[in-house]
């Protein structure tokens, strides 16, 4: 039985090292799994990287959208302030309008009713005079 289990022990002895598996439990298990914690090791550093550098990406990403919102914003303002100075413009120009308006109607009022005036004051002067000289009953 002998020969049997040494061409199958070195044929499993292939595949435990490949797969970092001790070959025999008697065998130092730190020397084993080593270089897989290495490997491992190297992995994590690589994972910790990449990590750190999409980070930075996402806080460089935020920075330029903070930015671009910034100078909307700022845009947006710089607008609204010249619609609001256009539209207190159209405003002050219907308000003087309709001013001109109260005015020029005011005018046309006071000239008709200084017209009506001198127009009466006649007949109203002869009314007086003729009240003074009646004598009173």
């Amino acid at each position: 039985m002998a020969p049997v289990i040494t061409p199958l022990r070195s044929f499993l002895d292939r595949f435990r090292r490949t797969a970092a598996v001790p070959a025999f439990p008697s065998e130092d298990l730190s020397s084993e799994v080593e270089p897989l914690f290495g490997a491992l090791d190297a992995i994590e550093a690589e994972g910790d990287a990449r990590r750190a550098a999409a980070a930075r990406r996402a806080e460089s990403a935020k920075a330029a959208v903070e930015a671009e919102i910034e100078e909307l914003l700022g845009d947006a303002r710089e607008r609204a302030e010249v619609e609001r100075g256009e539209a207190m413009e159209v405003r002050r120009r219907a308000a003087q309008a309709a001013a001109r308006a109260v005015v020029e109607t005011g005018e046309a009022a006071a000239a008709a009713t200084l017209a009506r005036g001198r127009e009466r004051i006649g007949g109203l002067v002869a009314e007086v005079v003729r009240c003074v000289r009646e004598e009173p009953a």
